[in-house]
């Protein structure tokens, strides 16, 4: 079934034009929120899984450095390294981490590739200042919800199906509100350039800063004005790209759902067409956010169509074993929701099978093994489900702290498979684990002042 889907969405989309002679990545390097400061004197060097090594070089005093892979391909992933010491000796850090790792070569050598820095420990103090900010936020769309499923509890049957809805977003915000998600976010914030950030994006920061919860600061991510401004000139449409996205960004964080899919639609709607030519493997990202926020959302159907719409785009430009893993992932979980755990397990082995190719203990095979293990409970295989929970916990003890959540995941889903095969006392020691890291992430990542004011 999935590949006949697949194979149906592949000839919808037909042939595309991305260009593949380039194998040049030209950039600079820059200062974080600098007024373009350069930096010069950094290492960096790169490595892409189809076409090997390119030379080392070093970024001159204006910030410019150049790869030259000899062999590559423009769309090629590129593994970038980049020097953590100035010349002087002063520690820096890579702020833009998510956009350096999926750096691609591009379509043509005159494109510019940015790799903006700080000095060594800035970003986390700005994060910290950030994480009350968002937690407050999150708190707030917690209590908005229950209120909400508090007045309608009073007539339970005809609301019914709002309340189990409302109760599912629940359930996320409360999850949320003591996990490193929210300081992930945070660290997001911290780390936009804000020397390529549009008025109204720096409105938003300065509010975020000033102390305004989300749902206020998101205002100045005004819509009607960012989707006038894709009519407009080219350098307009990608500032609204960029308030766009991280609007979505910022309602997914507390759970708004139908801005977020909004926001995300919007941006598929615009780039689809030809005359708005986007990157695919952007277009394919958009895909997959959309897909995520449908099925949270509990629109399943919607989310698996746009799931392979995302699976059908990288298919299609050979993107990366890794990427192509996180798309079946999704597309699995979406197949959980629907009661389909033939295809589900289907789905959750192809993302293993993809991401085997970055090594047997590759972090994010831990979260591929935990979602199969789930499956295989439902289908009430505890053998299998006990086998997939530990490799993932033996993943995530090797690469995570002691008290990251994910490692707290795997020890409640241990705990959960015990209690159903009736062996309460190993059950209640991996659920006492479980609960053991929950509290000391609540203790870690609690800002000055947990008070929440309400306007």
């Amino acid at each position: 079934m999935i590949r006949l889907l697949l194979l149906f969405y592949l000839l919808c989309i037909g042939k595309g034009s991305f260009s593949q002679s380039n194998n040049v990545l030209n950039g600079y390097v820059l200062y974080q929120s600098s007024d373009r400061q350069p930096v010069g004197g950094i290492a960096i060097s790169g490595y892409s899984l189809k076409s090997g090594q390119a030379t080392q070089t070093h970024s001159n005093p204006q910030g410019v450095f150049q790869l030259i892979f000899p062999t590559a391909q423009a769309g090629n992933l590129v593994n970038l390294s980049i020097g953590n010491k100035l010349p002087n000796g002063q520690m820096i850090e890579l702020v833009n981490k998510e956009l350096v790792s999926n750096c691609r070569i591009p379509d043509r050598s005159d494109q510019q590739f940015y790799i903006i820095v700080c000095r060594k420990g800035e970003r986390d103090l700005a994060a910290q200042k950030y994480y009350g900010i968002i937690k407050t936020s999150v708190i707030l769309a917690l209590q908005e919800k229950e209120e909400q499923v508090q007045k309608l509890q009073q007539n339970y049957h005809q609301n019914r199906v709002q309340i189990e809805s409302l109760n599912k977003v629940i359930r996320a915000l409360k999850e949320q509100v003591d996990s490193v998600a929210i300081y992930r976010e945070a660290l997001f914030l911290a780390s936009i350039n804000t020397d390529d950030a549009s008025e109204q994006l720096l409105t938003y920061l300065q509010l975020i800063e000033s102390g305004k919860t989300i749902q206020e600061a998101r205002e100045a991510l005004d819509l009607p004005t960012i989707e006038q401004q894709f009519d407009k000139s080219s350098l307009q449409a990608v500032s609204a790209r960029k308030a766009l996205e991280i609007r979505a960004r910022a309602s997914m964080t507390i759970f708004d759902l139908k801005d977020a899919i909004h926001c995300y639609q919007k941006l598929i709607l615009f780039f689809e067409t030809p005359d708005n030519y986007i990157s695919p493997f952007i277009l394919a990202h958009y895909h997959q956010k959309l897909s995520i926020a449908l099925r949270i959302n509990g629109q399943y159907k919607q989310a698996l169509d746009y799931g392979f719409q995302s699976l059908t785009i990288r298919q299609k430009y050979r993107i990366e074993d890794s990427v192509l893993a996180s798309t079946y992932n999704n597309i699995g979980l979406i197949y959980q929701k629907l009661g389909q755990y033939d295809f589900a397990l289907e789905c959750h082995q192809a993302a293993i099978s993809s991401q085997k190719s970055l090594g047997l203990f590759h972090i994010s095979l831990a979260n591929y093994y935990n979602n199969t293990a789930v499956v295989h409970n439902l289908f009430s295989n505890h053998t299998e489900a006990l086998n997939y929970h530990y490799r993932a916990l033996e993943i995530r003890t090797k690469h995570l702290p002691p008290t990251h959540d994910e490692l707290a995941e795997s020890y409640s889903n241990l705990g959960q498979v015990y209690s159903d095969l009736g062996q309460y006392k190993l059950a209640n020691f991996y659920l006492n684990k479980a609960c053991a890291i929950q509290q000391k992430l609540s203790l870690k990542f609690r800002p000055k002042s947990d008070s929440v004011k309400r306007n």
